[in-house]
């Protein structure tokens, strides 16, 4: 992120930050920059990237547009600018607790980035789960899956929740989304697996049922059509 007047960028593509409900905040290397060349207060700040704790930063960047504009004016310019002076503080001075106080204000400001972008993108410059969230039909589903991943969910059940036919949520989930509501559902799936294999000692078929696997060969078949790897070699490569 290098916020400037009269914007503040955030560049996915450089691995700038990311966040998943699996995942929390941290820091990786690299640099930037934050006010005017005549500004006293013109910082660079080093090694501030915001990055993932191993979980997959695709399901947040691949949504975002290459750039996130912040115009200088506004209220969320103003929160960045005051959160990286925060977090540069905290990392230069390293009080007590100081990388748990940087996570979280690094994930406020992501959110509030987030707030703006969903708010001012122009048509295209939002995809997947994030365009979602925008859109009233949508949003009711992805709410619904989100709360209750593990319920059988059809596509008419997720259409009776958002009050439109099975044929209309289809359509406008596919079109918005870029998925099948059960396509997203399985995906989501995955990722909460994946998360409970990285954090927990569950079983595979503790963890199956959970998620709303019926088994553990299915949850297993599922995750390794999807990461390319079964629970076990996740579990196991995760925790070295």
């Amino acid at each position: 992120m290098l916020p400037a007047h009269p914007a503040a960028r955030l560049h996915p593509g450089q691995r700038a930050g990311g966040t998943t409900a699996a995942g929390r905040p941290g820091f990786r290397g690299g640099h930037g920059r934050y006010g005017t060349s005549g500004d006293r207060r013109r910082r660079d700040l080093h090694r501030r990237q915001v990055r993932l704790r191993r979980a997959g930063p695709e399901l947040l960047l691949d949504v975002l547009p290459p750039v996130i504009r912040v115009p200088g004016h506004t209220a969320e310019a103003a929160t960045v600018r005051w959160a990286l002076e925060q977090i540069d503080a905290e990392m230069r001075e390293r009080p007590l607790a100081s990388t748990l106080v940087a996570e979280h204000l690094a994930l406020v400001m992501l959110i509030h980035l987030l707030r703006l972008h969903l708010v001012v993108a122009r048509p295209g410059e939002t995809s997947g789960w994030l365009a979602g969230l925008t859109d009233p039909i949508v949003a009711s589903a992805l709410r619904a899956i989100h709360a209750r991943p593990a319920h059988a969910w059809t596509v008419s059940q997720l259409g009776t929740v958002a009050e439109v036919s099975r044929s209309t949520l289809a359509a406008r989930f596919k079109q918005v989304v870029g998925q099948s509501p059960l396509e997203y559902l399985t995906g989501w799936r995955i990722e909460l697996a994946a998360a409970h294999l990285r954090r927990g000692d569950d079983t595979v078929a503790a963890i199956a049922r959970q998620v709303g696997y019926g088994s553990e060969s299915a949850l297993s078949d599922a995750f390794k059509r999807i990461t390319g790897a079964s629970p076990r070699e996740y579990r196991r490569t995760s925790t070295l």
